[in-house]
């Protein structure tokens, strides 16, 4: 190239060709120095100033960035939202993907906000990611001139020596990391004994994966665990980073880190001979001693299998005559695992349901073996001696990378099933499916009675199940329970024998009023309650087979005649699958079925969904602490929400207590709840005829009642929305309607305010909403117009309400300078202050802003206005406004009392 140009004078112009041809040189370069010690952003000066400089005067001839000729990749800086065109290369590092610039300053700023070593990758995207261990390679690679900056009047050699003497030190020390990147890690270990740069590299991209699939939280957690090297402090991430470039003293870090991950879990021993010595020094591994088998064997808890002890102690025995740990100890200690299993089995000592307690002796002794190499390095195969896989089918991960607790056991003992891979496949194809087999199929009746001992699984599945049967009347599930009531008896169920004469007479008379009244329901009802599907236990039947199998003398088992009161037991789980509450004969399991309920709800709501379920219910807290209730004769209950406090009758106390505790608790079930509430309080509040209520309600709280039964409290005469419809078309009313701007301001700051809380999305709802209802009292005439609007309007798009909310900040700055600047006479100026800055800052993305707090998204909204050298003076005051105002913990009031107050 440079022979082609060096006959030219200086004043030759370069034709089109020659100018692609010097591009292409370029891009080719830059592919050839990326991530190398020639690469611009690690140091520009030196060889590389003839290209930069060259760069500048092929930009200002292109009119476009030198960058972009330098380094043609990106010329956005996503976490900054501006142009980097005139960003020095030692300021810039190239992200994960290759392709995306990102700017140190930005970065810092980032740290300095929130502490966590995030960056975005689209620009204008609210959602951050973790740094990843190849960008912190390129952060740390800089050594060039230009790195060095002030900070709160402290100076740093550069970005790296800011992130560990600041930023890293005051990382909280926390265990809260996904125990997947115990596994991944260990595999970065094994990687650096086969001395091959693209192993190491590919161990530390599946370590890379686990870390992205943490919470920020967790990841930053784990970037700052802290060891010890060479006597002095050393992070994770430093180590991390050595690994990535390959450093030759890979092993001598990562030694520490090795000792660590083996106290972690005693099964995670590397392979590599290169952590030897760091095993030996704490006995760990291979160095594992016949008296630390000894002093093992001595923790173990045989309790409560007493015919342990003897096998327990015969291997001490045993040990008393060994020098070493030879196959005779080994198979009389898997014998002993063995035994134990077969005891603990599907009880509360489990290990899939226990890894404490009794069982954490058993599960360490195991590690230590497997660790040491003794027994199979999967440990979970000593433990449960049936099972025949060490990874899973899925994942294609060690089944050792998950607790436990994260499995259950296949019907037949073979296999342990992920249940997040049910979770996924759920979410995927609307199944909850064993995916282990190459076809995934449901859970066999075993299977979902383990299913039933998880976390949260048992609740999953119910709900599935009540979703999937179609619902019957209240009256249908009423005639069961009085089928119940009369057909069943306790000592049947008991003894599970025979009625005596006289009960299988009343029970027989019972059957028979029950086929009276199913021939007489129309057809599709008929239909439905065939269809009902009754879980309990481990059994599983439809109304139509218990039906049937009592009508012919049949039973579910090939035995004898099962007894009627055992399924007649099934009907009353049916009953107490519609209404936990229902009046029914007592028996030992009627409280166990009461607290599995299915949560079913009755054919009449099946017009209400979840989502309408929910707004209903909000609808009717907004109102009980906004109604003015005329409870005077009646007594008045106090209840207090938030800082709101109100007065209202009997039944307002008990149905604020029903729907608080099912918002606080939190439910995947609102149609159940909306049900609950009006049969066990609206509808039997309207039908209480006693002289002492018609004398004492109020016609107010009747109507009241009333359109909470009728629906008009949530249609015609709602008062209650969506805060985000709300601050959407307010901000629209208080441009057009200047006189209630005023009144308008104030609510949409109250909103603002509520939605930088910590409560749930269900409690800021309803406060939002208070405050809205306060705010029709302001409004006079205006109010019905408002109303009108709001009910006629739809929320189309999610960024229209970020766009409101930015807007308003904006509005809030300009104000505050106006006011600042003409002592208050400036109204007028402040939509036209609002649109210049709006001009300024061009085109402001609200993209994807739902994954952000909404302080994280007010935070972000002042960084956007700081992002522009014009606009950035408003920040210090937004800041402020959101930190000292929006921010605030709003104060309760004491909690809701059923207290009666007389007149």
């Amino acid at each position: 190239m440079g022979l082609k140009y060096s006959n030219l004078s200086p004043d030759s112009a370069l034709k089109e060709q020659d100018i692609n041809d010097l591009l292409d040189v370029y891009a080719k370069r830059w592919e050839g120095i990326v991530d190398g010690d020639a690469d611009y952003t690690f140091n520009a000066s030196g060889v590389n100033q003839p290209w930069v400089d060259l760069a500048h005067d092929l930009g200002r001839e292109l009119k476009k960035s030198y960058l972009e000729v330098l380094m043609p990749v990106s010329k956005f800086d996503p976490d900054s939202f501006s142009k980097i065109s005139s960003y020095p290369p030692s300021s810039l590092f190239l992200g994960d993907d290759d392709k995306t610039w990102h700017s140190v300053e930005a970065l810092i700023k980032q740290l300095k906000l929130t502490g966590m070593l995030a960056i975005h990758d689209i620009p204008k995207d609210i959602s951050p990611r973790i740094l990843s261990i190849k960008e912190m390679y390129r952060l740390q690679s800089k050594t060039g001139e230009g790195l060095s900056f002030n900070l709160g009047n402290m100076q740093y050699e550069s970005f790296w020596n800011y992130l560990l003497k600041e930023i890293a030190p005051g990382w909280k020390k926390s265990e809260d990391y996904s125990p997947q990147l115990l596994m991944a890690l260990l595999d970065v270990l094994n990687a650096v004994e086969k001395k091959d740069r693209k192993d190491l590299r590919f161990a530390l991209l599946n370590l890379q994966g686990e870390i992205n699939n943490c919470s920020l939280k967790q990841a930053i957690n784990f970037y700052g665990l802290k060891f010890n090297y060479q006597d002095k402090p050393i992070y994770l991430f430093e180590i991390l980073v050595s690994c990535w470039k390959n450093d030759t003293d890979i092993g001598d870090k990562l030694a520490p880190v090795a000792q660590w991950l083996s106290a972690k879990n005693p099964a995670f021993i590397s392979t590599c001979p290169a952590f030897s010595k760091s095993y030996e020094a704490i006995g760990a591994g291979a160095f594992f001693t016949l008296s630390n088998l000894e002093e093992l064997l001595n923790q173990l808890d045989c309790r409560p299998y007493s015919h342990l002890n003897a096998s327990l102690q015969q291997i001490k025995e045993m040990l008393k005559r060994k020098s070493t740990i030879d196959d005779e100890v080994l198979e009389h200690i898997a014998l002993l695992y063995k035994s134990r299993w077969n005891s603990i089995i599907d009880t509360p000592n489990d290990y899939l349901r226990l890894t404490t307690d009794v069982n954490k002796a058993w599960i360490t002794l195991a590690q230590r073996l497997a660790g040491a190499g003794l027994i199979n390095r999967n440990y979970y195969r000593i433990l449960i001696p049936t099972l025949s896989h060490d990874s899973d089918p899925i994942t294609a991960v060690s089944l050792m990378a998950y607790p436990l607790t994260s499995f259950i056991l296949a019907d037949d003992g073979t296999q342990l099933i992920l249940l997040t891979n049910c979770v996924n496949h759920h979410k995927t194809h609307g199944t909850f499916y064993n995916c282990n087999p190459q076809v995934p199929v449901p859970l066999t009746l075993k299977e979902e009675q383990r299913l039933k001992f998880t976390k949260f699984y048992d609740d999953y599945l119910r709900a599935e199940e009540g979703k999937s049967t179609p619902a019957i009347q209240k009256s249908t599930v009423e005639a069961l329970a009085k089928l119940v009531n009369a057909a069943l008896y306790p000592n049947g169920l008991i003894y599970g024998k025979e009625y005596t004469p006289k009960e299988s007479v009343e029970a027989e008379i019972a059957y028979g009023e029950f086929s009276e009244f199913v021939r007489k329901l129309p057809e599709d009802e008929r239909e439905r309650l065939y269809q009902q599907k009754i879980t309990w236990r481990q059994d599983r039947f439809t109304v139509a087979k218990i039906l049937f199998d009592i009508q012919t003398g049949k039973s579910h088992e090939d035995s004898a005649r099962e007894c009627v009161a055992v399924y007649t037991k099934h009907l009353a789980k049916l009953v107490c699958d519609y209404n936990p509450q229902a009046e029914l004969k007592k028996f030992n399991e009627l409280k166990h079925m009461r607290a599995f309920s299915a949560r079913r709800v009755y054919r009449s709501y099946d017009g209400i969904d979840e989502e309408e379920a929910t707004r209903r219910i909000l609808i009717i807290m907004v109102s009980l602490m906004t109604h003015q209730f005329n409870c005077v004769l009646a007594g008045r209950y106090n209840l207090s929400l938030w800082d709101s406090s109100n007065l209202v009758t009997k039944t307002g106390s008990e149905l604020f207590a029903a729907i608080d505790e099912a918002l606080k608790n939190g439910t995947n079930n609102m149609r159940f709840v909306y049900a609950s509430i009006m049969e066990n309080i609206i509808i039997p509040a309207l039908q209480d005829e006693r002289v002492r209520t018609v004398i004492l309600r109020s016609a107010d709280t009747n109507e009241w009642l009333q359109s909470v039964k009728n629906g008009s409290l949530f249609d015609s005469n709602r008062t209650a929305f969506d805060p985000k419809i709300l601050i959407v078309v307010l901000s629209d009313l208080a441009i057009q309607k200047p006189e209630l701007r005023k009144n308008i301001e104030h609510f949409i700051e109250e909103a603002l305010h509520t939605l930088t809380q910590d409560q749930n999305n269900y409690q800021i709802w309803i406060r939002v909403n208070i405050k809205f209802v306060e705010l029709l009292t302001r409004l006079g005439t205006q109010k019905e117009d408002v109303l009108r609007k709001l009910r006629a309007y739809k929320l189309e798009s999610p960024h229209l309400f970020y766009e409101k909310v930015f807007d308003f900040l904006l509005y809030r700055c300009v104000y505050q300078k106006l006011k600042n600047q003409h002592g208050g006479f400036f109204t007028p100026d402040v939509e036209h202050g609002v649109q210049t800055i709006k001009n300024k800052l061009g085109d402001v993305k609200f993209n994807n802003l739902d994954d952000l707090s909404f302080n994280g998204v007010l935070k972000k909204f002042s960084e956007v206005i700081n992002s522009n050298a014009e606009t950035s003076q408003h920040r210090p005051f937004l800041n402020e406004y959101i930190e000292k105002k929006l921010s605030l913990e709003i104060p309760e009031k004491t909690a809701h009392s059923l207290a009666l107050y007389s007149s």
